[in-house]
């Protein structure tokens, strides 16, 4: 019996360290991949929560118009409903410009408004295959080009969101 585990002891305990070595290695890997994650989690929810009804002292016109330089879309379905303008593209399959896979395409949905003589402008992603997002759908906000806009027209304030959305990230990580 004491020659088994001898053996057993001689012959495996290399293999169990091995494996307790590779795990550990990737217990840090995930652990580093993971407070990336987080980062880029909490800079998103700090921008969308700053974004969320964010108001501008600009026509909504002017506003309108710079969006979709913004978004870089010229072409879309534009109507308007109860007061509140909406442009629509919708996402699909297809292929870019110089690639010939085709590959998902995402579409953009914007909604405006005018209250009190202030503009109200809500840029979001449309994915294929998936519904139109609602208003009230944080997730599907376009933050970035949302911030990107807010620089056009109120750059000090774009700058102070995207330094809050760094702060809020290295608190996460």
């Amino acid at each position: 019996m004491e020659a088994c585990c001898q053996g057993w002891h001689g012959f495996h305990f290399p293999r169990m360290r091995h494996v307790l070595r590779c795990l550990t290695l990737a217990g840090v890997v995930l652990l580093v991949g993971c407070g990336g994650g987080r980062q880029r989690f909490a800079e998103e929810g700090y921008l969308q929560q700053q974004l969320y009804d964010h108001s501008y002292d600009i026509p909504l016109d002017s506003l309108w118009t710079e969006a979709k330089a913004v978004a870089g879309v010229a072409h879309g379905e534009e109507r308007s409903e109860e007061g509140v303008r909406v442009f629509f593209i919708p996402a699909r399959m297809g292929a870019a410009e110089g690639d010939t896979a085709p590959q998902e395409l995402p579409g953009i949905l914007m909604r405006g408004w005018e209250r009190d003589g202030r503009g109200y402008l809500h840029i979001f992603h449309v994915r294929y295959g998936a519904p139109v997002p609602r208003s009230d759908d944080l997730g599907a906000r376009a933050s970035d080009l949302e911030l990107k806009l807010l620089a056009r027209f109120h750059p000090e304030e774009a700058r102070r969101f995207q330094e809050g959305a760094r702060r809020a990230g290295q608190r996460a990580r």
